[in-house]
């Protein structure tokens, strides 16, 4: 006798279609189900992360305001003392090569302006608040105007102590180079204003790229 052939009816190809019909829905809906729990939980947390990462962006916003407004009232006040400062240092350069000596209480008003002038602890407060609220690029940058600051302020304080006592003898560790706080002045102009650029830049940029700077 011959073997049997199966044979499929209508029916049952039309059963097998239907069967195969379903669990591809069923494989869809699961898909579906699945991206959209996703999409649910990626919304969640958006919506979770967005008052963070604003009040976020609002401390940066103020820190690099706090710090700029201190910065350019710091370069204002160093600069008014840029004048007798230069003095200073010219006069330092010329006791050392033999010349006259300054008149004492001309000396003794430079001093003072200098070190009235110079006060750059608010800036370095305003400066560490900038490097906490980050993001990384912008604390170098606030790292960079420090340095910079510290520069200036190091030679602003050896004109402050030149001719500190009447009569007092000058060695070669107490000048330095005539024009030298000026050019420090500029120095921390120069980065001051990168500072901006690039505060401005980062605050007004997309979200996305905060998150990718961050």
């Amino acid at each position: 006798m011959g073997k049997c052939r199966a044979v499929k009816t209508p029916e049952i190809i039309t059963l097998s279609v239907a069967v195969l019909a379903a669990v591809a829905s069923i494989a869809a809906a699961a898909i579906a189900a699945r991206a959209a729990r996703a999409g649910s939980r990626n919304t969640s947390t958006a919506t979770r992360l967005a008052p963070i990462e604003t009040a976020r962006h609002n401390a940066q916003r103020t820190a690099y305001a706090e710090a700029l407004t201190a910065l350019y009232a710091h370069l204002v006040k160093t600069g008014s003392a840029l004048p007798p400062a230069t003095e200073l240092e010219e006069a330092a350069r010329a006791e050392t090569e033999g010349g006259p000596p300054l008149d004492g209480p001309t000396v003794q008003n430079w001093r003072r302006r200098i070190n009235d002038a110079n006060d750059p602890d608010p800036v370095r407060l305003a400066l560490a608040v900038v490097r906490l609220e980050g993001p990384g690029h912008i604390a170098d940058d606030a790292k960079r105007v420090e340095e910079a600051l510290e520069q200036l302020d190091a030679a602003l304080r050896d004109c402050g102590t030149l001719f500190a006592e009447e009569g007092q003898p000058l060695h070669e560790a107490e000048t330095q180079e005539p024009g030298t706080c000026a050019t420090r002045h500029r120095a921390l102009r120069r980065q001051v204003g990168v500072f901006t650029a690039k505060a401005s830049a980062y605050l007004n940029s997309n979200p996305t790229d905060q998150a990718a700077a961050t």
